[in-house]
């Protein structure tokens, strides 16, 4: 049976000098399960009133401190550098505001796959971007929803080999984040994508969105990837 080497990875937030293409290992295929920006197409007001007023006093330029390539620009460079290098399969995550299937669609070698399932050498491959919150998160962020109706519309598709989500399983080792007090752990995942893995165990899972959470787990026969902040080498057969 051949083996597939994938590189996995999610969450880079514009540090994409941690994810330099030509600096990663060789891979047949790259997932990517979102958050490649920190505000999308929203650009953050970057320099405070009160620093404005500094730099005013001080005879600076505040040009000096401001990026005017936009952050969709810099991950379309990111992204046409990875996929001159390797096959990529992406989705957007909470953070990628305004960021859609149609936004990188000109970018040779890239796929976008969000709400949709791909074959890629006999493997079927479902990309889904939402991730639950409460009713601000959902307001702030796009792909998050605080209606557990649109979440499970979400994970309704059929079963398939790997699914690349953004959000993690609920309940698990994989979505649990340290809350107030060390003793306490609080689950920020979705019981959807959960309740997909019971029904249809898919092989693989390979999402990010919850930072401090444990890497890996094994969930009944579901392979399940962390991969926030992080690129991960899996070798997979296909």
């Amino acid at each position: 049976m051949p083996t597939l080497t994938i590189l996995a990875m999610s969450d880079i937030h514009l540090r994409f000098d941690r994810f330099d293409p030509d600096l990663l290992p060789r891979a047949d295929l790259v997932l990517i399960a979102g958050d490649l920006t920190n505000d999308g197409v929203m650009q953050a007001d970057a320099l405070s009133p009160a620093f404005l007023s500094w730099l005013r006093r001080e005879g600076r330029n505040p040009a000096e401190f401001v990026s005017f390539e936009s952050e969709v620009e810099r991950a379309r460079s990111w992204l046409t550098r990875m996929a001159a290098r390797f096959p990529v399969l992406w989705i957007p995550g909470n953070h990628d505001i305004g960021i859609d299937d149609s936004t990188f669609a000109d970018i040779p070698n890239c796929t976008c796959i969000l709400n949709r399932t791909v074959a890629f050498r006999g493997l079927t491959i479902h990309g889904v971007s939402m991730s639950p919150g409460d009713a601000y998160l959902a307001r702030r962020w796009d792909y998050m929803t605080d209606d557990p109706r649109v979440e499970r519309a979400a994970y309704d598709f059929e079963p398939v080999d790997i699914v690349l989500s953004h959000c993690p399983p609920f309940g698990c080792l994989t979505d649990r984040s340290g809350g107030a007090s060390a003793a306490e752990w609080l689950h920020y995942g979705s019981t959807a994508l959960s309740d997909y893995i019971a029904i249809h165990s898919p092989r693989l899972v390979v999402c990010g969105h919850v930072h401090e959470a444990e890497p890996y787990e094994r969930i009944g026969r579901t392979d399940v990837h962390n991969c926030a902040e992080r690129w991960i080498v899996l070798q997979f057969d296909a």
